[in-house]
């Protein structure tokens, strides 16, 4: 389905709306639409946000393998991490090697290119990415309509400040898909 750009109301009906694009959120759109379910998938994405880096043990291999997603991960600029010093309770440094774990060495990742290459999966799986935000959500006898406004930066000129553009897009959800909610 890919992105939305988009600058009036634009209606689009799917069975299930996702809030929240980052690993739990993609990774379920990304299944969701492998399963043929049409899938909106909705955030605030802001690349120039920093996030802290992460990393994952090699004990995420099995399952990114069973997601079809460790080709996703591989193109994240991903570093082979070998293993960590954490405290978790207490002030002594505990180190975990990851040469010795039955799953091998994990990584190291670029936060942000890591959430991009999952929304880029969800999306090549089918689900339609919008980046903004829920503005309303309403139950109907048709189902539930939910208000997305999406945020473009504009610069203005004379107060040399940036602005935000909504664009509205309307998100129902048909009652067929909401039995058992």
């Amino acid at each position: 389905m890919g992105q939305i750009s988009s600058y009036a109301l634009t209606p689009l009906t799917c069975e299930v709306l996702i809030v929240g694009a980052g690993p739990a959120g993609t990774v379920a759109a990304r299944l969701l639409a492998m399963a043929g379910i049409k899938v909106v998938l909705v955030d605030r994405v802001n690349i120039e946000q920093q996030k802290i880096g992460e990393s994952l043990p090699g004990a995420a291999q099995p399952m990114l393998e069973r997601l079809g997603l460790v080709s996703w991960v591989e193109k994240s600029s991903s570093i082979i991490n070998k293993g960590n010093l954490s405290c978790w309770d207490g002030s002594q440094l505990v180190a975990t090697e990851f040469i010795s774990d039955p799953y091998g060495c994990g990584w190291h990742l670029d936060r942000q290119q890591f959430d991009q290459n999952l929304r880029d999966a969800a999306e090549d799986a089918g689900a339609l990415m919008i980046k903004g935000r829920i503005s309303s959500v309403v139950k109907n006898s048709d189902g539930i309509q939910a208000k997305v406004g999406v945020m473009v930066n504009k610069f203005c000129r004379r107060s040399k400040r940036h602005s935000l553009v909504h664009d509205i897009f309307d998100v129902a959800l048909n009652n067929q898909s909401l039995n058992g909610v």
